[in-house]
């Protein structure tokens, strides 16, 4: 396939389940590999060659991810980020429901991992949003949001 105004054809691969399993750009090439029991991505790899492997937990959510990275699948080296995905459910009354994030980065000046909660009300709205080491002396971060009688977002505060 040729996009107008584009001199390199773009060329696509798609598997027997119809996922997609390459792209050709020209000489740039990325691959996508998928898990033999379902349709979720075992890992992408870029025009470079680098890997970003995914990995899910039993319910099928993501619960991490490595970026960046040589080698195979089952032996990574050069790992140069990973996050870890939380999900936590409501279970009391002063209890919030909440999907965090907790990422890594290899050779960065930084050691701490950068760290996002994101609390959620029972309709899957944010609520509050906090941000742990983004910050050059690693104070936490916080974003609460407000919502008007519809159901609206209209208002943000730091």
């Amino acid at each position: 396939m040729t996009k107008a105004g584009y001199s390199v054809p773009q060329r696509f691969t798609w598997d027997a389940y119809k996922r997609l399993t390459n792209k050709n750009y020209g000489t740039l090439n990325w691959g996508v590999g998928y898990y033999s029991t379902s349709n979720l991505v075992q890992y992408v790899s870029d025009e470079n060659g680098l890997m970003t492997k995914y990995t899910y937990d039993s319910l099928w959510r993501l619960s991490i991810t490595q970026n960046r990275f040589d080698g195979t699948m089952t032996s990574p080296t050069n790992v140069q980020a990973t996050t870890i995905y939380d999900y936590h459910y409501k279970n009391g009354a002063a209890d919030y429901n909440y999907f965090g994030t907790s990422t890594s980065f290899i050779n960065a000046s930084n050691t701490l991992p950068l760290s996002t909660k994101q609390y959620t009300d029972g309709l899957g709205r944010p609520l509050e949003v906090v941000k742990e080491n983004y910050t050059p002396n690693a104070q936490q971060q916080k974003n609460y949001v407000a919502y008007d009688a519809l159901g609206r977002q209209n208002k943000t505060f730091l």
